[in-house]
């Protein structure tokens, strides 16, 4: 008796223990609910063609243990309990070679910034007040003596001697490949999108350039080349060595 006929099919808006859990028009409860004080809801499913049901509406004010539950349920973190921490972002500096087999870190305070031309796989921005210098990363054939004359070709010197005779090379082994480490200075004819790219070269002088040629077992060589004003190269090259001398196996 008092129950909605079975072509409604009212349901609760929400699951709140408060008076909002039966917004549809409670049913007359039976005895057993009368005897114990419950409030009873008519809730049948869209599709139920069924006599309705009664359901109880539970107070956990009424159930101690409930109330319980739903306390100990909250956050609540034992005092020996390490929360978790949020991942450590990878530092800004790192960067791959030979299609991520190994890993390098640029210095502190160098820029990671958008290659100047598609050739180039990475490059950083090396902020100077003598002025700013340019780190560029790429793969490349060529012989390592090849491309070493080709950027010797790049340098002029003011008293008009031969630039080959000034270069410095340095063999080094690293996470096993072989580092060729060339050093090369004086008047720089600075091709800004690569010397393949065309237009017109810019000559910029008292620049110097440190480069290291990787050797990749298998994935041929990858080129780093720092140029810049010497001033700005003199005072980074010490973080420039490090950072090939850091070259590391992906992973390791």
């Amino acid at each position: 008796s008092g129950l909605p006929s079975g072509g409604d099919r009212r349901k609760p808006a929400s699951a709140d223990y408060g008076a909002n859990w039966c917004p549809a028009s409670p049913v007359t409860p039976g005895p057993s609910a009368a005897r114990e004080g419950r409030s009873v809801c008519y809730i049948p499913a869209s599709d139920d063609l069924s006599p309705p049901q009664e359901r109880p509406v539970v107070n956990p004010l009424r159930h101690p243990w409930l109330k319980v539950f739903m306390i100990t349920a909250s956050c609540v973190v034992h005092p020996g309990t390490t929360m978790a921490q949020p991942a450590v972002a990878e530092a800004a500096g790192v960067f791959t070679i030979a299609d991520g087999a190994f890993t390098l870190e640029a210095p502190a305070g160098w820029e990671r910034v958008q290659p100047k031309s598609g050739m180039i796989e990475t490059e950083f921005a090396i902020p100077a007040a003598s002025g700013p210098g340019r780190l560029t990363v790429m793969g490349a054939g060529g012989s390592i003596d090849a491309n070493i004359e080709r950027w010797e070709g790049q340098f002029s010197q003011a008293d008009g001697s031969a630039t080959k005779d000034r270069v410095t090379r340095k063999k080094i082994k690293v996470a096993g490949c072989d580092v060729t480490l060339v050093d090369i200075a004086g008047t720089f004819k600075d091709m800004p999108g690569g010397p393949f790219a065309g237009g017109k070269a810019v000559e910029r002088p008292d620049y110097r350039m440190l480069a290291a040629i990787v050797e990749t077992p298998g994935r041929g060589n990858y080129f780093l080349k720092f140029t810049g004003p010497a001033a700005t190269v003199a005072a980074e090259a010490d973080g420039f060595n490090r950072m090939v001398e850091g070259l590391v196996a992906a992973g390791k």
